[in-house]
C-alpha cells in the first residue's frame, strides 16, 4: 500500500472523528458512551495509518536518499579524490564488515582496506584494525538516519560538525527588540550596537556497546551489514535525545525543557485548551515564530490529548492532516514533533506543550565517530563485541525563542 492511499484511508477516519466532535459541541454538550466508542476507533485507525505512513516515508528517504545526507557527502568531499569512490562501493562495505568480523579477507579486500587505512577525515573505526579504516558510506548513512528517527531532536535543532573536539566558542545575540532608524538631512546616524556574548559547547562523549553470537555474525553476515548501524542508531538516537531534552549539562548536553520561559499556562489542574495553544504561539516573538524553523513538541500522550480539541466555542480543529507525500501533519498551522523524553501526564506545573524556534538549539557534533569491534573480550561467551562512541554538546541559545506551555500550579 502506498503513501497516498494510507493518506486516504487516514483522511476517512479522521473525517469521522471531526463529524463526532462537531456534533457534539453543536448541540453544547460531551459525547456520549456511543460516539466515544466510534471516535475511540477512528482515533486508533487513525494513529496506526499515521505509523505505518513514518515508516513508508522513512524506509522511501533511506533507499531514495534524499535528505540527510549532505553531511556525509560534505565528508567524503574531504577525502582525496581516488579515496571517494572506494568509500561509497559495495565492496569496500563488505571488505569493511568482514574485518569487523574477523572473517577471512580476500586479497582485493585488503588492497581496498590498505587504500582506506589512516584516512581520517570521516567517521572511523580504531582498535585491532592496523590504526583505523573509514566506515563505509552506506553503514554512516544508516546509523545517521536511524540516529535521527529515534532522536527527534537531531531532527529540528541546528546541528554543527567540527573536525576536533576542543571547545567550540558560539556567539550569542538577541536583537529581536532592534529596529532601523530614520535619517534626517544632515543628521547623525543613529548607532544601535548588537550585544555579543559567547556560548561554549565541549565534547561529551555518548557510547553504546552491541553484542551478537559468533554463529549470528557468521551465518547472517548480510543482516550484520545492515543491522548493526540500526541497532547502534537507536541506542545512541535514544539517549541523544534524552541529554538535548532534559541534559544537566554534567558530563552531558543541556536540554532544552529547564531552559524555556513559560509562555502560557492552562486554567485547569485536569485540562488544557486550545486557547492555551493559541496563547502559547504569541507568547513566542513574532520574529521567532514565523522562522521555518518554528514548531511544536510535545509527548506522543499529549499530542493525543490535543487532537481531541477545537478552537474555543467553534467546530474548527486544530489538527490538520496532510493528503500529500512529503507534506507534513500541521498543528494550528505548525509542524509538530514527538519527544517521549517530555511529560505524558498533565501533573501540576509540568511543562507539557513546547513551542517556538528549534534552529535556535544548537548541537555541536564532532564528525569522527568511532566504531571499536572487540573480537577477544566476549570470546569465552562466544560473542563479538562492537563499541560506538560519538561526541557532542547541546544548548539552547535564546531563552525567548522556545516557550512552554505549564500546567496549572497549585
Amino acid at each position: 500500500m502506498n503513501s497516498k492511499l494510507l493518506r486516504e484511508k487516514r483522511a476517512s477516519d479522521y473525517a469521522i472523528m471531526e463529524d463526532l466532535q462537531k456534533r457534539a459541541s453543536a448541540e453544547g454538550r460531551l459525547m456520549n458512551a456511543e460516539e466515544l466508542a466510534q471516535w475511540d476507533a477512528a482515533d486508533a485507525n487513525f494513529k496506526n495509518y499515521t505509523e505505518q505512513i513514518s515508516r513508508l516515508e522513512r524506509w522511501n528517504e533511506l533507499n531514495t536518499e534524499e535528505r540527510g545526507v549532505s553531511k556525509i557527502e560534505d565528508t567524503i568531499a574531504a577525502l582525496p579524490t581516488d579515496k571517494r569512490e572506494i568509500i561509497k562501493s559495495p565492496e569496500y562495505q563488505v571488505a569493511f564488515m568482514k574485518a569487523i568480523a574477523k572473517r577471512e579477507l580476500s586479497s582485493k579486500d585488503q588492497t581496498l582496506l590498505k587504500e582506506m587505512r589512516g584516512t581520517a577525515t570521516i567517521t572511523t573505526s580504531e582498535s585491532g584494525l592496523a590504526g583505523g579504516f573509514v566506515i563505509p558510506y552506506q553503514f554512516s548513512y544508516e546509523l545517521e538516519k536511524t540516529m535521527a528517527y529515534y532522536g527527534p531532536m537531531l531532527q529540528v535543532s541546528r546541528i554543527i560538525s567540527t573536525p576536533q573536539a576542543g571547545t567550540l566558542y558560539y556567539p550569542k545575540v538577541n536583537d529581536t527588540g532592534t529596529t532601523g532608524s530614520w535619517h534626517t538631512e544632515g543628521g547623525a546616524v543613529t548607532v544601535q550596537d548588537m550585544t555579543f556574548t559567547r556560548e561554549t559547547f565541549a565534547a561529551h562523549v555518548i557510547n553504546t556497546l552491541v553484542k551478537v553470537s559468533v554463529e549470528w555474525a557468521n551465518d547472517e553476515f548480510g543482516l550484520l551489514n545492515t543491522e548493526l548501524p540500526i541497532m547502534l542508531g537507536e541506542r545512541l538516537g535514544r539517549g541523544l535525545n534524552t541529554a538535548f531534552t532534559t541534559g544537566d549539562g554534567s558530563g552531558k548536553p543541556t536540554g532544552f525543557a529547564a531552559n524555556t520561559t513559560q509562555g502560557a499556562v492552562s486554567a485547569s489542574q485536569t485540562a488544557f485548551t486550545a486557547s492555551n495553544l493559541v496563547d502559547l504561539i504569541h507568547s513566542v516573538d513574532v520574529n521567532y515564530r514565523n522562522s521555518l524553523s518554528a514548531a511544536f513538541m510535545m509527548n506522543d500522550t499529549i499530542l493525543s490529548a490535543v487532537r481531541k480539541l477545537n478552537l474555543d466555542n467553534s467546530n474548527t480543529t486544530l489538527f490538520q492532516p496532510s493528503l500529500r507525500d512529503g507534506i507534513p501533519d500541521r498543528l494550528l498551522g505548525y509542524n509538530f514533533f514527538i519527544n517521549n523524553d517530555l511529560p505524558a501526564t498533565q501533573a501540576t506545573a509540568a511543562k507539557i506543550v513546547y513551542f517556538g524556534d528549534w534552529s535556535k538549539y544548537i548541537i555541536r557534533q564532532v564528525s569522527n565517530n568511532v566504531l571499536v569491534p572487540l573480537r577477544e573480550r566476549f570470546m569465552d561467551e562466544m560473542e563479538l563485541g562492537f563499541l560506538l562512541y560519538a561526541r557532542y554538546d547541546g544548548k539552547l541559545l535564546q531563552a525567548a525563542a522556545i516557550k512552554h506551555l505549564a500546567n496549572k500550579l497549585t
